[in-house]
């Protein structure tokens, strides 16, 4: 008699790794707090456009150090990977991430706590006008910003409230 072996086929990735949330922003904010809170020199977010926007205004408004995306990183590669199942595990385990480098001053966050306002089931609106009201009536100055996505892209509240337009969005996120 012929025995035949079965041979079971285990995924490079776990599946837990594979999900992603309705709510990538939402994820990528909880990362930030979270990093910040346990002190992470940097994270991994996954990718996507808005995200890549609001990492940009996170950079300009000097809350995070700078951002790179895996992808480039794995597709450069260093040339020390000399086995091919490690080298695709490795692209796609890090394939559709930014690595997000974290900013301290002294040992203390630059950023004390950083919050989600709009949701999915919950979009919320700032014109200029209501942006100004807030912003003098709560006193954000420079300590606090709202991040936003207007129809040009995403902005701080300063950027839009130094602008000659008047432009305004959705809210994304509060930080402080």
């Amino acid at each position: 008699m012929n025995t035949i072996k079965k041979t079971i086929i285990k995924l490079p990735i776990p599946l837990k790794n594979i999900r992603r949330t309705n709510d990538s922003i939402g994820d990528a904010i909880t990362r930030i707090r979270n990093g910040y809170t346990r002190m992470f020199d940097s994270i991994i977010i996954p990718k996507s456009n808005k995200i890549l926007n609001m990492l940009d205004a996170l950079v300009r408004s000097g809350y995070i150090s700078h951002y790179t995306d895996l992808e480039d990183k794995v597709q450069k590669g260093d040339g020390s990977e000399t086995d091919l199942t490690k080298v695709i595990l490795k692209r796609s385990q890090q394939a559709g991430y930014f690595q997000v480098f974290l900013k301290y001053h002294n040992s203390l966050p630059a950023m004390q706590n950083i919050q989600r306002i709009s949701s999915p089931g919950k979009r919320i609106y700032f014109s200029k006008k209501k942006l100004k009201r807030y912003a003098k009536i709560q006193n954000w100055g420079l300590t606090k910003t709202l991040v936003l996505s207007t129809s040009k892209g995403i902005f701080t509240h300063q950027e839009i409230l130094k602008s000659n337009n008047s432009m305004g969005g959705e809210s994304l996120c509060f930080v402080w």
